[in-house]
């Protein structure tokens, strides 16, 4: 789930409670019940790990190490590629019940490390994959549907919300360092790059630059908002919207200079 948190490390055991019809997990033989134990000899600790270790297989075969009942059996499986979203699915979906094993402080912050990494990984595999087309940009989420997830994560109890909370400042720190003239990752890069050549770029050129990375983060914004409200055919037909409106603005604020001058 990659809910964890300092002082408690959630672990999921992996039981299936439910088999999709005509998927990957039906075919291979899975049933309600049955408890992953390991993939290609690898444990897996969260139904997280294991989403993560069939994306990896990029569709090949792997042996899954199944305990149904008292029996230990292995099954072959193999992901199908969703064109839609972007991902290697099974067709299992698993009890979200979560243990939560009360850690020293030492193995603490090594859990919250290897989570938090984790984190930031999974953030730039994704921001990759909007490059390279693997990943689908209506798994985008905005503020509408992140207070959703949140009222969902609530009911399961304060330590499950706390831990969502880390989650999101996690993620967002990781967005703040990101190469973006408006965030500060864009500013250091430009102090770095000042540096480098022994230069001032100058006051209007770093004003260009905040002006271009606002842009980005608004576009990217209202793109996130629209796919919360689910109708993203709109999105395009809003940004020329929003684009002329933007020209007009600044036709007019150039023309309402000039009369004071």
């Amino acid at each position: 789930s990659g809910l964890d948190s300092v002082g408690f490390f959630p672990t999921e055991p992996l039981i299936v409670g439910e088999v999709q019809n005509d998927s990957p997990a039906s075919r291979a033989g899975f049933v309600p019940g049955d408890e992953i134990l390991e993939i290609d000899g690898v444990s897996l600790p969260s139904a997280w790990s294991f989403r993560e270790a069939m994306q990896k297989l990029n569709g090949k075969n792997a042996d899954v190490l199944v305990r149904r009942d008292k029996a230990v059996l292995h099954l072959a499986a193999a992901a199908a590629y969703n064109e839609k979203e972007k991902v290697w699915q099974v067709g299992l979906i698993f009890h979200q019940d979560i243990l939560e094993t009360s850690l020293p402080p030492r193995q603490a912050l090594k859990a919250s490390w290897h989570v938090n990494t984790g984190i930031i990984k999974t953030s730039s595999s994704f921001i990759r994959g909007l490059f390279a087309g693997t990943s689908s940009p209506t798994l985008m989420a905005g503020p509408i549907r992140i207070a959703k997830m949140s009222g969902e994560v609530a009911q399961l109890g304060a330590l499950q919300l706390l831990a969502f909370a880390a989650l999101i400042s996690t993620s967002l720190g990781f967005m703040n360092f990101l190469p973006i003239p408006a965030l500060d990752g864009g500013v250091m890069l430009v102090l770095l790059i000042e540096m480098v050549l022994r230069r001032d770029f100058g006051l209007r050129f770093k004003i260009a630059l905040q002006y271009a990375g606002t842009a980005c983060i608004l576009f990217l914004a209202a793109f996130a908002i629209i796919n919360d409200l689910g109708v993203s055919e709109l999105f395009f037909p809003m940004l020329i919207l929003g684009i002329i409106c933007f020209l007009l603005f600044r036709f007019g604020a150039r023309i309402l200079k000039r009369k004071n001058e």
